[in-house]
This record gives C-alpha cells, sequence and structure tokens, in this order.
C-alpha cells in the first residue's frame, strides 16, 4: 500500500497519541455524528499543504490545535505525519519510505518536515504534485466537495483535470518562467532608465564639448579683434578729437546766427500778439451789445409764437373730444343691441339642456341593466374556462406521462441492441487477451531503468552547466569592468598626448616657438627644453613646485648666451612675442642663507633637492629653487616666516607662497588649467594601468571563450540527454497505460459481462411493464378527450353571448358618452353668455362715465382759447430799434477782416520763431554730441585698456607685437560684438568636458553591452513558455478526451443509463489555457438538461462518475472520501462502494462513512468515539456492531 499509516498529535479532537495503519486496499472510519471522524482528512489535508483555515472548519490556523476540555489543559502545538510505502519510487526520493510531516504552534509558527527534516513548503507541493496528490485534485473528497465541483465556476473547474492529468506541474512552471520574464522585464526597464539617463547626459556633454572647441577658437580671434583695435584706437585718439574739435566750432557758429534769427522772430511775434490782443477785445464789446439787442427782438417773437401754439393745441384738443364723444355714443348703442341679443340665445340653450338631461338619464339606467348581465355571464364563462383548463392540464399529464414512458422504452430497446453488441465486443476481447501484458512488463522494466540513467546524467549535465553559466556571469561582469576602466583612462591618455603634443598650458610665444622646433632641427639644437619638462617632480610636490617656479615653468633652457641670442632674434623676426630663456653657463646656483630652517617641524626641505633632473641642469634647478623651502602647511608657514624674520622664500604642499617682502599668495588652483609637472607623470601611469589593464582582459576573454565553448556542448548534451528523458517518458506514460488496462482488463470485462447480463434482464422486464401502462394510459386518453369536447362547447356558447353583450355594452357607453359631451358643451355656452353680458354691461357703465369727464375737460379747453386771445392783442403795441442791430454788424464785420490780415502775419512770425528755436535746439544737441563722442573716444579706450590687460596681461607696448598692419578698424567693433556674442551664447564652457564626454559613452556602452544579453535572456524564457503552453496544452486536449470518454461510461453504468459528457467552454476572449469545463447530464428518461436542475443524489453520483473518470485515467496513490455517499440511498451507496472496490487495485481508499453498503466493501474498519467529552479516540469495531452503531 502506498499511506502506510498517519500519526497525529494535538490535532483538533485527537489530544493523544494517534497512530493509524492501513495495510489493505480499502479502510473505512465509522463512528457517531461528532465525534470527530472527519478530523483524520481534515489532518490528512493540513499535512498535504492546505492554507485555508475555512477549508479546514477552523477561523483561524490555532483552532487546529487542541484547546483543551474540562479536564484537560490545552496544548501548546499539533503535528501530524503521513508515512508513504516508496518501494515504487511515487516519489522522486531514492528511500523506501517517505515521511511528510506539519507542525503547528499556538504562537503562529509552522513548519514543513521531509523525513524528519525541515522542508520548505514549495518543495512538498512540488513532490506532492509530480505524485498527483496536489491541493487542487481529487485525493481528498471532503463532505460538500462532491456538489461543490458541480455547483465550481468553469475556470475553476478546470483546475481538477489539471491536477489529474499532471498538468498542474506545468503550470507552477509556466507561473515561475513567467516571474523570471517579469524580472528581466524589470531589469531591462531599470538598464533602459539608465541608459535613458546616460543618452540625456551625452548630449549635454557632447555639446559641451563642441562648446569648448568653439570657445578657444572664439578666445583666440577676440583677442586679435581687441588688441588690434586697442592698438589703432591708442594711436588714432588725438587725431579724432582734433578733427572732432574743428566740427565743434562749425557748429558754434551756426549756432549764433540761428540765436540771432530766433529773437527777430520773438520780437515780431510778440507785437502782432499785442494786436491780436487788442481787436480781440474791441470785438467782444460790439458782439456783447448786438448779443442784448437780438435777445430782446428774440424774446418778444418767442412769447407770441407761444401763445399762438397754445390756441392751436387746445382748438385741437377741442375738436378731438368732440370726436371721441360721438365715438362713445355710437359704442353705448352697439353694447345694448348685443346684450339683448345674448340673453335671447341663452334661453334657447336653456330649453336643450333640459331635454339632453333627461335623455342621459334613460341611457345610464339602461347601461346599468346591460353591465348586470355581462358580469354574470363573465362569471359563468371563467367557471368553465377554470375547469376546462384543470382537465386539460389532467389530460397533458397523462399525456406526458405515456409519453414518457414510450421513451423510456425506446431507449431500453436501444440499450438492449447496445448491451448485445457489447457482449460480443467483451466475449471477442476476453478471447484475444493473450501474453501482451508480459511483453508490456518487460518493455517497462527497461524503461525504466533506462529513465533512472538519464536522470542521472541529466541531473550531473544541469550542475555543471549552471557551474559554467555562474562562471561565464562572472567573467562578463569583469570584462565589462574592464573595457570600462580601458575607455575612461584611454580617453585621459588620448586628452593629454593632444595637451602634451599641441603643448596646450604654455604661453602663445613658447608654444609657437616649440613648435616650430619640431619641423626646424637647427632651431630644436639651440633649445635644451622647458623647465617643466627638464625636473621629474613627486606627485605630493607637485602643486608647490608648480607655484614656486610660477612663470618659470615656461622658461626656456639653452646651453649658451649665444643660443638665447639665437632663439630671441627668431622670435623677433617672426613676431612671436616675448620668452624667458635661462642659459647653462650664464645662470647662477643660489643656496640659503641660514639652513637651520631644515630642522624645524614641518619643513619638508629645499625645492631643488626635492626634484628630479640631470646634473647638466643643477644651475639652472638651483637657480630657481635653490632658495625655496617647502613645508607642509600655511600655518608652519607663517611660524616660520615669523621665527626666522621673513628671510626665506617658503611654500606649502597646496601652493600657498610667502616672499621675503612679507606677501603672501595663495587660495584655489582654476579647476580646468592645465598640470605641466604632472602631465608625463599622469601619461606613464596611464599607459602602465592600460597595459594591465588590456592583458587582464584578453586573458579573461580567452577564458570565456573556452568556457563558452563548454557550455555550449554540455547545453546541447543537456538538450539531448533532456529530450531522450521526454521520449522515455511518454513511452513509460503509454506502457503504464496500456499495463493498467491489461492487468485490469479482464476482471473488469468479466464484471462488466455479468452487469450487462443482469441490466438485460431488468430492463427486458422494465419493457414489458411499460408496454402494460401505455396501453392503460390510451385508454383513459380517450375518454378525456371525449369530456374535453363537450366542456369546450359550453366554453364557446358563453363567449359568443358575452361578445354580443359586450358590443351593446359599448355602444350604450358611446352614446352616453355624445351626450354628455352635448351637455357639457351647453353648458360651457351659457356660462360664456352669461360672462359676456355681465362684460358688456360693465363697458356702458365705463362710457357714461367717460363722457362726464370728457364734457368738464371741453369747457376747459374753450376758456383757454379766450384768454391767449386778449394776450396776444396787448403783445402788438410793443416794439424794439433795429437800427442800432445793424450798424454793430457792420462794425463787427470790419474788426473780422483785419483780424484776418493781422492772423496771416502773426503765423507766418510763429512758423520762424518755430523754425529757428528748432535749428538752435539741433546745432546745440549736435555740438553735446560731439563733445560727447571726445569723451567716449578717452571712455573706450580706457576700458579697452583694462580689458587688454585683465585678459591677456598686457599693456600697449606689449601689444605692439600683436598689431596687423592691414587691419580693419571700421568693422572692428561689430567683430569684437560679434565674437563676445558668440561666446556669451556658448555659456559656461569647461575643458573637463571632453574626459567626461569619453567616460560616459563608455559607461553607456557597456551597459548597452548588458541590455543585449538581457534580450537573448528574453527571447530564451519565451521560447521556454512557449514550449510549456503547447505542452500543457497538448497533454490537456489528450487526456481531457480520455477523461470524458470514462465519464460517458462510468455516468452510465451509475444511473443505469442515460448520457453525460464534458466539454470545454471556448472565449475567443481567453487563452486556451484558461478555458473552463462545462458538465452536461441527462439522467435516464430525462431531457438533456443543466446540472443544476439535478435533484441531490443525482447531483452526487454525478461527481462521483467524474472522480472514478479521473481514477480510471490516472489511478492515485491514495483517495480519502468524506461521507460523499451520504445523500445517497443504499442501492446507490452500494454501486459506490463496488466501484471502490473495482479501483482499489490501483488507489488505496480511506473512507470515512455511515452506509452499510460501503462498510462491507471496506477491508479494514476502524471506529472513532469519545469516550471523554472532547477527545477523540480511535478504537477497533466488529463489522457487524460498526453497522448497528450507524443504524
Amino acid at each position: 500500500m502506498n499511506l502506510k499509516k498517519i500519526e497525529v498529535y494535538g490535532f483538533k479532537s485527537f489530544a493523544d497519541k494517534l497512530e493509524m495503519k492501513f495495510d489493505k486496499p480499502i479502510t473505512a472510519i465509522v463512528g457517531p455524528n461528532g465525534c470527530g471522524k472527519s478530523n483524520v482528512s481534515d489532518a490528512i489535508r493540513w499535512v498535504l499543504g492546505e492554507q485555508s483555515a475555512r477549508v479546514l472548519r477552523g477561523k483561524s490556523m490555532q483552532d487546529l490545535i487542541f484547546s483543551g476540555t474540562e479536564r484537560r489543559k490545552s496544548m501548546s502545538y499539533c503535528e501530524a505525519s503521513l508515512i508513504f510505502d516508496n518501494t515504487n519510487r511515487i516519489f522522486p526520493i531514492e528511500m523506501d519510505e517517505v515521511v511528510i510531516s506539519r507542525k503547528l504552534y499556538r504562537s503562529g509558527e509552522s513548519e514543513y518536515l521531509l523525513n524528519r527534516q525541515s522542508s520548505r513548503l514549495k518543495d512538498i507541493s512540488d513532490l506532492l504534485r509530480d505524485a498527483g496528490l496536489g491541493r487542487e485534485g481529487y485525493s481528498i473528497v471532503g463532505q460538500g466537495r462532491m456538489d461543490a465541483i458541480l455547483n465550481a465556476k468553469p475556470d475553476d473547474r478546470r483546475a481538477i483535470f489539471e491536477e489529474a492529468l499532471g498538468i498542474s506541474k506545468f503550470r507552477v512552471r509556466k507561473v515561475e518562467t513567467e516571474r523570471k520574464l517579469e524580472k528581466n522585464k524589470d531589469n531591462m526597464s531599470r538598464l533602459y532608465d539608465i541608459m535613458t539617463e546616460l543618452d540625456r547626459q551625452l548630449g549635454p556633454l557632447k555639446k559641451n564639448s563642441e562648446n569648448a572647441k568653439k570657445y578657444l577658437q572664439l578666445a583666440e580671434e577676440l583677442k586679435y579683434h581687441e588688441i588690434n583695435a586697442y592698438i589703432y584706437g591708442y594711436d588714432n585718439a588725438s587725431l579724432n578729437k582734433s578733427k572732432i574739435y574743428e566740427k565743434i566750432k562749425g557748429i558754434e557758429e551756426e549756432l549764433n546766427l540761428a540765436e540771432l534769427k530766433l529773437n527777430e522772430s520773438n520780437a515780431d511775434y510778440e507785437r502782432l500778439l499785442e494786436e491780436l490782443s487788442s481787436l480781440d477785445m474791441e470785438k467782444e464789446q460790439l458782439s456783447r451789445r448786438e448779443l442784448e439787442i437780438s435777445v430782446q427782438l428774440e424774446r418778444q417773437s418767442g412769447d407770441n409764437k407761444l401763445l399762438a401754439e397754445r390756441a392751436n393745441h387746445f382748438r385741437n384738443s377741442c375738436s378731438e373730444t368732440e370726436y371721441a364723444l360721438d365715438a362713445n355714443a355710437t359704442k353705448a348703442q352697439r353694447l345694448k343691441e348685443e346684450i339683448a341679443e345674448t340673453e335671447k340665445e341663452l334661453k334657447e340653450k336653456k330649453k336643450a339642456y333640459d331635454a339632453l338631461t333627461e335623455q342621459l338619464a334613460s341611457l345610464n339606467l339602461l347601461y346599468s341593466e346591460v353591465s348586470d348581465k355581462i358580469n354574470k355571464n363573465q362569471n359563468f364563462m371563467q367557471s368553465g374556462q377554470d375547469k376546462l383548463v384543470g382537465f386539460l392540464g389532467g389530460l397533458a399529464d397523462v399525456k406526458s406521462e405515456a409519453a414518457s414512458l414510450s421513451a423510456e422504452k425506446l431507449t431500453a430497446l436501444a440499450r438492449l441492441e447496445e448491451i448485445a453488441l457489447a457482449e460480443k465486443k467483451l466475449a471477442e476481447k476476453l478471447a484475444d487477451a493473450g501474453d501482451a501484458e508480459k511483453e508490456y512488463s518487460r518493455q517497462y522494466e527497461l524503461l525504466c531503468q533506462k529513465r533512472n540513467g538519464l536522470d542521472s546524467d541529466i541531473d550531473e549535465a544541469a550542475s555543471c552547466l549552471k557551474d559554467f553559466e555562474a562562471q561565464l556571469f562572472e567573467l562578463n561582469k569583469r570584462i565589462s569592468k574592464l573595457n570600462e576602466e580601458k575607455t575612461v583612462m584611454q580617453a585621459r591618455k588620448n586628452m593629454l598626448d593632444s595637451l602634451t603634443e599641441n603643448f596646450e598650458g604654455y604661453i602663445n610665444s613658447v608654444k609657437r616657438l616649440l613648435k616650430d622646433a619640431q619641423h626646424d632641427a637647427a632651431l630644436s639644437s639651440k633649445i635644451e627644453g622647458v623647465v617643466a619638462n627638464l625636473i621629474k617632480v613627486p606627485a605630493h610636490l607637485e602643486t608647490a613646485v608648480e607655484a614656486a617656479l610660477g612663470g618659470a615653468l615656461q622658461n626656456v633652457v639653452t646651453r649658451n648666451e649665444d643660443d638665447a641670442k639665437f632663439l630671441i632674434k627668431y622670435l623677433k623676426d617672426n613676431r612671436y612675442g616675448r620668452i624667458t630663456f635661462l642659459p647653462v653657463t650664464s645662470v647662477k646656483r643660489r643656496r640659503l642663507d641660514n639652513d637651520g630652517i631644515l630642522k624645524e617641524k614641518g619643513c619638508l626641505g629645499v625645492a631643488d633637492t626635492l626634484v628630479d633632473f640631470d646634473k647638466k641642469y643643477s644651475n639652472v634647478v638651483s637657480g630657481l629653487l635653490g632658495s625655496t623651502v617647502v613645508v607642509e602647511n600655511i600655518d608652519t608657514a607663517v611660524n616660520l616666516a615669523k621665527k626666522y624674520g621673513y628671510s626665506h622664500r617658503l611654500v606649502t604642499l597646496e601652493g600657498d607662497m610667502i616672499v621675503p617682502s612679507g606677501s603672501i599668495s595663495g587660495g584655489s588652483k582654476k579647476a580646468e588649467s592645465v598640470n605641466l609637472l604632472g602631465n608625463e607623470r599622469e601619461l606613464k601611469e596611464l599607459e602602465s594601468k592600460i597595459s594591465r589593464v588590456t592583458a587582464e582582459r584578453d586573458e579573461k576573454e580567452a577564458l570565456k571563450r573556452e568556457l563558452s565553448e563548454k557550455r555550449d556542448t554540455l547545453s546541447d548534451a543537456l538538450s539531448e540527454l533532456r529530450q531522450q528523458k521526454t521520449e522515455t517518458a511518454v513511452e513509460l506514460a503509454k506502457l503504464e497505460e496500456k499495463l493498467s488496462k491489461s492487468s485490469s482488463f479482464t476482471l473488469s470485462e468479466r464484471e462488466q459481462l455479468n452487469e450487462l447480463n443482469g441490466e438485460r434482464e431488468r430492463l427486458k422486464d422494465r419493457v414489458k411493464e411499460i408496454s402494460e401502462q401505455v396501453a392503460l394510459l390510451e385508454q383513459e386518453i380517450k375518454k378525456l378527450s371525449d369530456t374535453k369536447e363537450d366542456m369546450a362547447d359550453n366554453v364557446t356558447k358563453s363567449q359568443t353571448e358575452y361578445r354580443q353583450l359586450k358590443e351593446k355594452s359599448e355602444a350604450l357607453h358611446e352614446e352616453i358618452t355624445s351626450v354628455k359631451l352635448k351637455v357639457n358643451s351647453i353648458v360651457a355656452n351659457m356660462q360664456q353668455d352669461n360672462k359676456t353680458i355681465n362684460v358688456d354691461k360693465l363697458a356702458l357703465e365705463e362710457i357714461a362715465s367717460d363722457d362726464a369727464e370728457k364734457r368738464k375737460l371741453l369747457e376747459t379747453y374753450r376758456l383757454n382759447i379766450s384768454d391767449i386771445e386778449k394776450q396776444l392783442r396787448e403783445s402788438a403795441d410793443n416794439s424794439v430799434d433795429i437800427g442800432e442791430l445793424e450798424e454793430i454788424r457792420k462794425q463787427l464785420k470790419g474788426l473780422d477782416g483785419r483780424k484776418a490780415e493781422v492772423n496771416g502775419s502773426f503765423a507766418k512770425a510763429d512758423e520762424m520763431r518755430k523754425y529757428y528755436t528748432e535749428q538752435v535746439h539741433k546745432l546745440d544737441s549736435d555740438k553735446q554730441q560731439e563733445e560727447f563722442n571726445i569723451a567716449l573716444i578717452d571712455t573706450d579706450l580706457e576700458q579697452l585698456q583694462k580689458r587688454i590687460e585683465e585678459a591677456y596681461d598686457v599693456t600697449y607696448s606689449g601689444a605692439l607685437r600683436y598689431k596687423d598692419e592691414n587691419y580693419d578698424l571700421e568693422s572692428s567693433k561689430e567683430n569684437i560684438t560679434a565674437l563676445r556674442n558668440k561666446i556669451a551664447r556658448l555659456g559656461p564652457v569647461s575643458v573637463n568636458s571632453i574626459e567626461d564626454c569619453l567616460e560616459t559613452q563608455g559607461r553607456y556602452d557597456a551597459i548597452a553591452s548588458q541590455m543585449e544579453d538581457l534580450k537573448t535572456a528574453e527571447s530564451d524564457l519565451n521560447q521556454i513558455l512557449q514550449e510549456l503552453t503547447h505542452e500543457m496544452v497538448v497533454r490537456f486536449n489528450e487526456g481531457f478526451e480520455i477523461i470524458n470518454r470514462n465519464f460517458g461510461s462510468v455516468f452510465k453504468e451509475l444511473f443505469a443509463g442515460g448520457h453525460a459528457r464534458l466539454t470545454i467552454e471556448q472565449d475567443e476572449n481567453k487563452s486556451s489555457l484558461d478555458y473552463g469545463i462545462e458538465i452536461e447530464a441527462q439522467p435516464p428518461g430525462k431531457k438533456l438538461q443543466n446540472i443544476s436542475l439535478l435533484s441531490g443524489g443525482e447531483r452526487n453520483l454525478t461527481a462521483a462518475a467524474i472522480l472514478f473518470a479521473i481514477l480510471k485515467l490516472r489511478p492515485m496513490p491514495f483517495c480519502v472520501l468524506d461521507e460523499i455517499e451520504a445523500p445517497l440511498d443504499d442501492a446507490n451507496a452500494e454501486r459506490i462502494a463496488s466501484y471502490l472496490r473495482k479501483f482499489s487495485l490501483e488507489t488505496q481508499f480511506l473512507v470515512i462513512t455511515h452506509k452499510k453498503p460501503t462498510m462491507e466493501s471496506a477491508d479494514v474498519l476502524y471506529g472513532v468515539t469519545m469516550e471523554e467529552k472532547g477527545v477523540s479516540k480511535m478504537v477497533s469495531v466488529e463489522l457487524t456492531e460498526a453497522i448497528k452503531h450507524t443504524a
């Protein structure tokens, strides 16, 4: 047996240690309800890795630990173990016994153990899943589990079949591969972010590098233009000023003449202005008098005109009022006639209203009588229809029963034909079941030996391949690091080579001389070298020595004074500028006056003793550094200077310096400055490092190629081994299936023959019984049909009478409605007539009131007209003298003529005044501009001189060597402004950006290489994913077809007929691996229907059919069934029990039951009882006692 025993301690109600042995195919556990039988299956489920406390019938995992009783204390932990017989190697472990255990402590800690050794849940889950004991499968079928498979969603149902087909392990691998793929994508995303950031940095760095080169070029051009502009500006300043002074003198003469003309114009302007003022005063007096006379005339004329207009207004008002009185009289007469006519119509409408009211009363009475008849007829008809419907229902039931029996008869006859054919085939198979099983067993043993050998080879190859991959990974990392280091160092070396080759950092004159010496042997023979190249300075002293030497670093050393003279002449001839030369024969050595300072703390020594040089240059080096003392820091320097009375030249390691004069110089060094002393040292260090890195990289590359070749060879071999293993596994699976079928073939087929014989006899009896029942039902149907015809005739007559009464009722209702509408219309008209009469009477009263008011108003108008005519007669006696007014107007006309003449002269005088004023202002402005130009010449010259001295450290005399005789001064300002703008547009410039750019580019290339490696890994993982998916789909489809066929046959056997099938739910929105599983079941005698419409017993048997269909395809090592047959009667429970016996040859069953047939089929019975309340114990029970106990 596969499961040897269970050990439980402290689990739920098992307070004492429990040990159950399973050495028979079927073991049954019995006992009363609530005694703890199901706790055994919970313990097995828990050990197999169940993580849900709810599935284990608890709220939390701590509920699994024995909680104590009135007599016992609670326990601190629980433990359960499953001991398996592994001689058949159901687990891939080279041990004959495998123990899987699980512990849980009340603190919440838990652990899994494999063969009493701590293990991971994942490892145990994989182990169980490979053996067909995964949590998703049917290895444990608990209470309600049978129904749950039918109620589950199609998607959830698929997991059970995948577990049964051994696909769940592939799904786990697929999920793991997808997780690796996602992690690989995350790594790619991170590298992409880094590459994006580096790419973002490279853009500005490349731009800054280009800007630095442009800056150097533009700065050189700007220097040329600024120095030449300064020279020519300085030389031409006096001449330009003289020209401006001559221009100012001419402007002053023009200005004096313009001022004289302006004074004359101002005098004419004032005279004419006074004359205009006098004319305006005289004209104002005459105009005032003219206005007074005109006002008197206008007032007199206006009053008369107003009175005349008022008189006309009152006359018009009188006429309008008289017309309105006539209109009111006409309107009043018309209203009186309308009122009389409306009252006459009102009397006629009252007579029509009374007649219609009488007609409506008689119609309502007749309608009430017809409605009563309709209600009586309707009640009678409804009663008849109800009786007919009930009768028809009974008839339909009888017909349905007859049809059902006929269908059952047809099914039984078809089944008899199937049984006859099946019996024939079974007989043939039993006759042909020869020696195939022996041949299968021999082949199976050979394949097992081959598989075991392949497993060993694969494990060894996989381990070696893993080692190679790890070594290659580390090698790739190291090679990338070395390439990155080499790229950075090579970029730095190239830059230093460029600086050295181009003599960057040297002043222009030294640079030109040294470049010419490279191509002129005669010139080169006169030069020993530059001071910076003739001495070798330790790295830590470079800053101090550079500060001590200062500009002397660029001094040129010659053999003697003649060589120096030759070089000076060469500089003059080529206008290269000035250089300090140090002839070896003439430079004097220097020594400290007092060497006591060398013994002081913090003093490092005299500078010339701390550097290396060729002995023939000792005079030069001593002359430059022989009196300079190097100290550690500024504090030491200050203290020593004070102590020795500033008698020594002191320099610190950071470049700060104190000279005997007492001045102290120091500060930070420009970041972009060139280190003339350290270039050669740094170049040698870089060359050494590059050689070392290159050698190591080549060595690693060679090792990488060697390992890659070994890895590829081993990988190919491993793939071949795995392919052989897969092929062997497929062959083994086929042989296992053949062996399984062959071993159970004879017994199974004989049992099927016996079952078919019994089924044939039962079906014959049933066909005979059905025929008799159908004959009786047909007689009853004929009798019921005759009675139905009589009842239908009565109902038809009632319906005809009802329709006639209904038509009469509807006609009366329409007539009543028509009369009501007429009555309502007459009532509305009468109300409207009364309203009209009242409105007309009210209008007559308003007309009478309006007439009285208008007559009073007419009398008032006539009195006003009389008064106005009297005032007009009195006004005619008064008059005004018009002669005086005409004389004044004649004088005003003469003044206007004179004023026009004066205005013309005034305008001309004003134009001249404005013209000469503008001339004076313009000339004055021109004079000020020229005076400003003189000041501007001095200012520009001063600023340019300051700029030249600050930027280029040259004076006028020093700038003359840069003078271009053909320089275009006119365009100098534009060129200088344009160059400055170009430099400004470049923004901040750093020469280090070139080195930074190269370094960043190296990093970018290295990461890009890593990105390519990750893309390759992604492709490999996708390939593995496709292979797993294909394998899962193929395995599932093949296995599912077998389970579907098994399900159909098992269903027919359990139900003694019927049809059932499993279908894959096709959904284009889902992956083929996620298609759900649908279950269709048709018990015998019923239509194919949804499983939700099956009864409880039918649902239980359907789920059992699925279980046995799975076991038929792939027997499990063991299966726990917890009261799965509880909803079934004894007959169906017996069918389940017989199937358990059939499958017990391959699968070990542990059954928790109350059913007698199941107990009878068991090989061993265990009884669970609670002698002590709350504590379960396992006892041996005789079969007869167990049946009596559960009855």
